[in-house]
This record gives C-alpha cells, structure tokens and sequence, in this order.
C-alpha cells in the first residue's frame, strides 16, 4: 500500500494529472483490495511536519484502488500546506490509515471519558454542522488519555467541548507507515 502511494505521489508531481490503473505497477497484494469498499485516510510528512492530509468518513469511489489514488491526490494539492515539488518527492513520509469499525456513537450516552485515545479515532461535528473535529490515534504523544483528548477537542472547535452538542464518530483503523 505504501508503495502504491509512492507511485502516486511521483506520477501526479511528475504529470500534474491523476494517475489511471493503468499508469501504476500495482503488486498483487493490492490488486487483490480493488473490490473493497474502504475509506482511507493519507498523510504525507515533509521534514516531520505534515504536509498534506485527506479522507472521507466513507468511501466515495467504486473501489479501493481509486479511493486511494483520490485521497492520496487531494492529499498532495491539499491547499493549507506549502505545494509538494519533484525535489520533495523522495523525501516524503507516508501515513496510511485503513479506516475500519466505524460507529456512531450516541451522544447522550456516551461520555468522552469512556474513547480510548490510543486506539480509536474521534471525529466530532457540532449539531449544526458548523464545527469539525477530527483526532487520529497515536498522531501526537501529547494525547495520552481522554483528558488530554478534552483538550484538544476545546482547542480544535475552539470552544469547550460537550457530547451532547456534537454528533461522535469512533473508528479504529489500520496504520502503515514509512517512518
């Protein structure tokens, strides 16, 4: 999967275009995903610092393989980070989450004190669509418990963060990585 992404990176950097199937040597192990149904979120670091990220909560391509190449595409042009040059290219770091075990939680029941920080990701939107937050599992040491998730919701909404105010997605997923 990382490989994949690689190829991807370099295409589009190269070609500034989407690359098709066709453009990528895909291992088996990969063209064997290509029916999956599976959102998945990508990272890209430059000198340890992120630059570029995307996702979708679920899976808008017709395969895996294509929601791969857009994610790791929207990724790459993704407007709030410096442009990725072909010079920056071999110096790439890769996060690859496999999202999996979405639920939605209900927010008059579950409390934040009960997500586990470490393992499973939070994603929480305001009642009114007007706030957004997302924390990834293990993507900083600073987040240790839930208090320090707390924090870092009343930072990231810029407010102080009550359940009841916010729809509350948990996942796990699967990370790989380069580093």
């Amino acid at each position: 999967m990382l490989e994949t992404v690689k190829q991807i990176l370099k295409f589009y950097v190269e070609n500034q275009k989407i690359p098709s199937l066709w453009d990528l040597n895909l291992s088996d192990d990969i063209k064997a995903l290509q029916d999956k149904k599976w959102s998945v979120f990508v990272t890209l670091y430059k000198s340890w610092e992120i630059c570029g990220s995307m996702w979708n909560i679920m899976p808008i391509e017709a395969n895996f393989i294509d929601e791969l190449i857009k994610s790791t595409v929207e990724a790459i042009i993704d407007k709030r980070y410096t442009e990725i040059t072909i010079l920056d290219v071999e110096n790439i770091k890769i996060r690859i989450d496999l999202i999996k075990n979405k639920k939605l939680l209900d927010s008059n029941q579950v409390k934040i004190s009960t997500i586990k920080p470490l393992k499973t990701w939070i994603i929480a939107i305001k009642n009114n669509y007007e706030k957004l937050a997302v924390v990834l599992p293990n993507i900083s040491i600073s987040i240790k418990d839930w208090v320090d998730l707390y924090k870092v919701l009343n930072y990231k909404l810029d407010e102080e963060f009550k359940e009841t105010n916010y729809i509350l997605y948990e996942f796990e997923t699967t990370t790989f990585t380069d580093f």
